[in-house]
């Protein structure tokens, strides 16, 4: 299972546009999906396409910001469930929840109000859980060839190919 993957690496560096679509419709119609993890994460990723260094290279820190805000907002927010199935919670909803609980965080305060200290532990706790789980699913169901990976040094890092056909696209995905 990919999922357990400590590092991937790019599989196939040149992809055509056509080659990208395939992988990408392939991710929707043939991905297994009990959590919403997959689609957050490949969210975080397009948010951060222009935080990339010049090797088109991010930091866990800069996606699971994103990725913490997603989920904060969802879960807390708008009382989403993150799995599909009613009658449990997924791991990031328990962490929420419990942060919430901890905090005493209204449900109507988005991430952006937090204080600039609990962003940060949230992103903490949400990178512990996607580190874990979600990099390397996604990554496999992908293909291997939209990013590489490494959790010990915290990295991903983007296929060009992939890259540049996000920033194309990037209005249309981000709608």
């Amino acid at each position: 299972m990919s999922f357990n993957l400590k590092v991937g690496e790019i599989k196939k560096t040149y992809l055509t546009e056509q080659e990208i679509w395939k992988i990408i419709n392939q991710f929707f119609a043939n991905g297994h999906f009990t959590t919403t993890y997959k689609y957050g994460l490949m969210k975080a990723l397009i948010e951060n396409l222009y935080n990339v260094d010049n090797r088109l290279v991010l930091t866990f820190d800069q996606v699971y910001f994103s990725f913490a805000k997603i989920y904060w907002n969802l879960v807390i927010h708008h009382d989403l469930n993150q799995l599909n199935t009613s009658n449990r919670q997924a791991g990031i909803q328990k962490e929420l929840k419990e942060f919430q609980l901890m905090h005493g965080v209204p449900n109507k305060v988005v991430f952006d109000r937090l204080p600039s200290n609990l962003q940060l532990q949230l992103v903490e706790r949400t990178k512990k859980v996607g580190a874990r789980y979600v990099v390397g699913a996604l990554y496999g169901d992908m293909e291997g060839s939209v990013y590489e990976f490494d959790k010990r040094t915290e990295y991903i890092k983007f296929n060009s190919s992939i890259y540049f056909f996000y920033k194309n696209i990037d209005k249309l995905l981000l709608i």
